[in-house]
């Protein structure tokens, strides 16, 4: 008669016996682990990430060579998808199906940055540097979901912009990122203080599925 042992079905992360039933679960690949012992694993993964991501934006905000700075919205992009697929596994990826996204950046650097970030998660973005492009490039007057308003450049020059989406565009939404310890920009529909780009992402996903 075969012995019990040979049948134990063990923890793929501490290698020690499980009862099913108790404590039991399935990893990304379907392999049985303690919930605790999984539960552990992801908490170290956050962690790690998150120190990762904060070291990236980092590197990112000083990074002057476009093709470095690309790599660097890449590996952030992961680490966001990698939130997604702990947190939503249902939808790692929303897709905006409707009209587009429209950004308007007032540093080159940052365009790049959000542009690549977007179209990484499957969304159709437009940009202009500065209120005058924008103001050129929107002028035949398109469809859009969501406009994003950037934060480095003056009050007056962002309150002005959005002001002029408000007339020409009254029943789209605009986002307004703000530098830490300014305050909302009253026209605006959603003010977000800029700490990485999960918040704004956040609102995105939000506005645009």
């Amino acid at each position: 008669m075969a012995d019990d042992s040979e049948f134990q079905i063990t923890c793929r992360i501490c290698n020690k016996p499980l009862k099913l039933g108790i404590d039991t679960a399935a990893d990304e690949d379907g392999k049985a682990v303690h919930e605790t012992c999984y539960t552990r694993r992801l908490k170290g993964e956050v962690v790690e990430d998150h120190q990762e991501w904060l070291e990236l934006c980092q590197q990112a905000s000083v990074e002057q060579d476009s093709e470095k700075l690309l790599q660097l919205v890449r590996r952030i992009n992961e680490l966001l998808e990698a939130k997604d697929k702990r947190l939503q596994p249902s939808s790692v990826k929303p897709v905006c199906k409707g009209n587009g996204i429209f950004q308007i950046a007032y540093d080159e650097m940052l365009l790049i940055t959000r542009a690549a970030l977007l179209k990484d998660r499957g969304y159709e973005i437009n940009s202009a540097l500065g209120n005058n492009a924008a103001q050129h490039v929107l002028a035949n007057h398109g469809s859009y979901r969501l406009f994003i308003v950037g934060h480095a450049a003056p009050r007056e020059t962002r309150e002005e912009i959005i002001r002029w989406l408000k007339m020409n565009f009254p029943h789209t939404r605009i986002l307004a990122l703000n530098p830490p310890h300014q305050e909302n920009l009253a026209e605006a529909d959603f003010n977000l203080v800029l700490n990485g780009p999960e918040g704004w992402l956040s609102i995105v996903a939000n506005v645009a599925r």
